[in-house]
């Protein structure tokens, strides 16, 4: 029997009591969505649950996956603990309802970020309940999916019978599957299996933008929410590059066979990948089973179309980076970030970028176009490809907090989507204009409401960007100067170009 502070959602995987949070919202907290991934399971893909019977409580959150603990600047910005209970057993959702009775609610599937290396579904800034006490009318869902070389680590060097052949791309293919069980399983909880929208946040974003191109995934979802990070800036590692990152993983745990790494603890292998690559491990590989090469170019010729995309960044992304800097550390800075793309002689476009934004401080311009080259224009060139046969609408996320002297930084809107961890100095009426505006989307697809009279969808020739400040203005200049200047340096703009 549940008391009146629990209520149980039936499905087909069990039966699952949740709790009635004092805001009135329902919590279902650790849902397993496929078997635990341990023991033979580990590097394997997500294994679907057999159906049942069971009763289980979902009122506590799920372990996170295996991780580094989180550096203490970024745990303090977002009023997170540095270390958070972790397990390899970590396949579980959690989900936020007003109500289980109300059929078809729209339902936004949020996905973490993170450099695919730390981050869970149970963040304190990220939990769903304030939005849908808000917004009754939504379901929020959550998933845990693997991290690091838990994640993804190519054992083709050890894997003789090719029984790992998923490996590359594991924290994909757990995203897909908690998706899956998602959509199958929507009408218990009140959900609307055709009205899922994907939600992430930098590598949650990555990961967004690599489901637009698995034809595996594209059935799952009408609608996808892109936030700084793409395809474009930190897209994919080659085959041989992550096979080559797996051989020094393997030779740091001392592992010469399937078995050995198989039964290497999880303690051991972490320690291997934060030696190797600290805080950032690689983003997913083109491996030509899950991701395939050319990922936008599938998308321009129209394997995705007729879904609704929202895509947006920040005004400062990555400008912490170069806080405190002189003119000519900046130039230097931006230089060598930005080398590979830029080619032989960096400074000297960066200085010409500069003379396009004579109203800025060199260091901020250099600032900028590190943005830019990193991740903004990424975004650009993939909302004009999605907009070949789709509706895709963009902002750009303007506000800053007048304490921290800088621009908006990397994650700025996710407070106010969410509605924790608001900045105090936040304009009283920003958290209620950005759930207006990401709950329509949600709800139908276009994000316009009361905060705006017009916010068109781009076009091939028309790309107005909703600028996100105190008020929200619509402006078609945002890449009037920088798209073509940095045109030549990024081919993947033919894309966007594609002849109908």
């Amino acid at each position: 029997m549940t008391t009146s502070k629990e209520h149980t959602i039936h499905t087909p995987k069990g039966t699952f009591v949740g709790t009635v949070e004092n805001s009135g919202v329902i919590s279902f907290k650790g849902i397993p969505y496929a078997k635990p991934p341990v023991g033979a399971l580990r590097w394997q893909p997500p294994q679907p649950l057999e159906n049942n019977a069971h009763i289980m409580p979902a009122d506590k959150f799920p372990p996170a996956p295996i991780q580094p603990d989180m550096p203490e600047s970024l745990a303090t910005r977002l009023g997170e603990a540095i270390h958070t209970p972790q397990s390899e057993d970590c396949l579980y959702l959690n989900m936020w309802c007003w109500d289980v009775t109300t059929p078809k609610k729209a339902i936004l599937f949020w996905i973490y970020g993170g450099s695919y290396t730390i981050g869970h579904a149970s963040r304190l800034q990220e939990r769903g309940e304030s939005f849908v006490a808000k917004n009754h009318d939504i379901v929020v869902v959550a998933c845990n999916y693997r991290l690091g070389v838990f994640g993804s680590l190519n054992l083709s060097s050890i894997d003789t019978e090719g029984k790992y052949a998923y490996s590359c791309n594991l924290n994909l293919l757990d995203q897909q599957a908690a998706l899956k069980w998602v959509k199958d399983n929507a009408e218990f909880f009140g959900g609307d299996s055709e009205r899922i929208t994907l939600y992430g946040h930098s590598a949650g974003s990555n990961s967004i933008s690599h489901h637009l191109a698995i034809s595996e995934s594209t059935n799952l979802f009408q609608r996808a929410i892109c936030q700084s990070s793409f395809l474009i800036g930190h897209g994919t590692v080659s085959l041989e590059e992550s096979n080559c990152t797996a051989k020094k993983i393997l030779a740091l745990i001392g592992a010469n066979t399937l078995e050995e790494a198989l039964n290497t603890s999880a303690e051991k292998l972490l320690s291997a990948q934060v030696e190797l690559f600290g805080q950032a491990y690689p983003p997913p590989v083109e491996d030509g089973i899950t991701v395939q090469s050319n990922e936008l170019a599938r998308i321009a010729a129209g394997q995705l179309h007729d879904k609704q995309f929202l895509v947006g960044t920040s005004t400062g992304e990555y400008d912490q980076l170069f806080a405190g800097l002189t003119d000519e550390e900046a130039l230097c800075k931006a230089a060598a970030r930005n080398k590979e793309r830029l080619g032989d002689n960096p400074e000297e476009q960066l200085e010409s970028f500069a003379l396009l934004h004579p109203e800025m401080p060199r260091s901020l311009v250099f600032a900028s176009a590190n943005n830019e080259l990193g991740m903004t224009l990424g975004g650009e060139i993939q909302a004009r490809v999605c907009a070949l046969h789709n509706s895709v609408y963009k902002f750009l996320f303007a506000w800053s907090d007048p304490l921290t002297q800088m621009r908006a930084p990397h994650g700025a809107p996710c407070p106010f989507f969410f509605g924790n961890n608001i900045p105090e100095n936040a304009p009283k009426d920003l958290e209620q204009m950005v759930q207006e505006a990401w709950g329509n989307f949600i709800r139908t697809g276009n994000p316009l409401g009361s905060f705006a009279s017009q916010w068109p969808a781009y076009s091939k020739t028309e790309h107005p960007t909703m600028i996100i400040d105190e008020t929200w203005t619509l402006s078609n200049s945002v890449w009037e100067k920088d798209y073509p200047f940095w045109k030549n340096s990024f081919p993947e703009t033919a894309y966007a170009e594609k002849e109908d």
